[in-house]
């Protein structure tokens, strides 16, 4: 069975997280601060024009930085060393780039440009880059945490709503099997077979992520039992479950998942087209085994739900498990061991 999967598109790096008037007004308020502070020490207000050229250096180096650092956290390997390296570069280009800037600003002024690179303005050049990159990187640390915010506080009302939605199917069950109680105590009981798997699939787990093993047991015969309710209990199936620790523990829905596949696939119309479930735990090792006939048409098979059980115990258990499917033409069995001992 071949796997579909859907290809999300990666976001560009984006530069301004708030309304471009915004970033217009704080850039108007830090010029006239810097002028106006320019004016205090030298007294001359001839020369601040010339300083224009800088300032669309400056403002051109902030937001290439900001750029550059997003997109170097999202799109590349290793971004603490590839963010660092381009930012260096990025002060290297400021540094040349101011350079020619205030050449090209006394050439057009007709000065003597003859002086005008030394090492003192090198260094004034490059430590007033550092300070815009440094000004950059708080505002993309500033905008990062306010967006790690945002996606917590998301993740918090997804949670709260997912809680919600059992909440009001579990209330709405509860008034169907009422309902149904006084006219069909079949179907009261499968409605209630059907609540109490449903609400075992939303329980909480251990901090290690993992249920008791015989919880997930009792569920499976729930599960069972709804399915024999269904065909007026003529399901061909015989199981065997022997549990001999009640406090050991496994993660949650990888038996179930598997016992709904043998529903989902099996034949069990026919006579002589039994099935087979068998959990077992005895000093630590855990086996789980299930055979079934196929359906006549069935060519879905067991590929996804096994695929997603493997992934799953891999990052769990590692190499303490065996998960195995054997498909013939004519039926199915899969057998899965895992060592629950620490």
């Amino acid at each position: 069975m071949k796997n579909s999967s859907m290809n999300t598109a990666v976001k560009p790096a984006k530069v301004f997280d708030f309304p471009l008037k915004y970033h217009l007004a704080g850039w108007l308020i830090f010029l006239l601060y810097e002028k106006s502070a320019y004016l205090f020490i030298i007294h001359d207000f001839s020369k601040i024009s010339g300083y224009l050229a800088y300032d669309a250096v400056n403002v051109f180096l902030v937001y290439s930085n900001i750029y550059i650092i997003r997109w170097g956290v999202k799109r590349t390997a290793r971004p603490a060393f590839t963010v660092p390296l381009l930012m260096f570069a990025e002060l290297s280009a400021y540094v040349l780039l101011s350079i020619l800037a205030g050449v090209l600003l006394l050439y057009l002024l007709g000065a003597e440009i003859s002086n005008a690179v030394t090492s003192v303005s090198v260094v004034r050049t490059a430590w007033r880059g550092v300070y815009f990159l440094l000004l950059s990187t708080g505002y993309w640390l500033a905008t990062r945490t306010v967006d790690q915010q945002r996606e917590i506080q998301a993740t918090r009302n997804a949670f709260l709503q997912s809680r919600l939605s059992p909440h009001l199917l579990f209330n709405t069950l509860n008034y169907v099997y009422d309902c149904v109680y006084g006219v069909s105590a079949e179907a009261a009981k499968a409605v209630m077979l059907l609540s109490n798997v449903m609400r075992f699939s939303l329980s909480k787990v251990s901090a290690e992520g993992k249920i008791k093993l015989v919880d997930e047991v009792e569920q499976v015969q729930h599960l069972i039992n709804l399915h024999q309710l269904r065909v007026n209990n003529r399901l061909n199936i015989d199981t065997h479950f022997g549990i001999d620790d009640n406090e050991a523990e496994i993660i949650p829905l990888v038996i179930l998942s598997l016992v709904e596949n043998v529903f989902n696939h099996g034949n069990f119309s026919e006579p002589g087209k039994k099935a087979f479930i068998g959990i077992s735990l005895k000093d630590g090792r855990f086996e789980f085994r299930s055979v079934n006939h196929k359906k006549e048409f069935d060519r879905a098979g067991f590929g996804t739900g096994i695929s997603n059980n493997k992934s799953r115990l891999e990052s769990y258990y590692s190499k303490k498990f065996s998960l195995s499917l054997v498909d013939t033409p004519i039926t199915y069995e899969v057998k899965l061991t895992i060592d629950l001992r620490p």
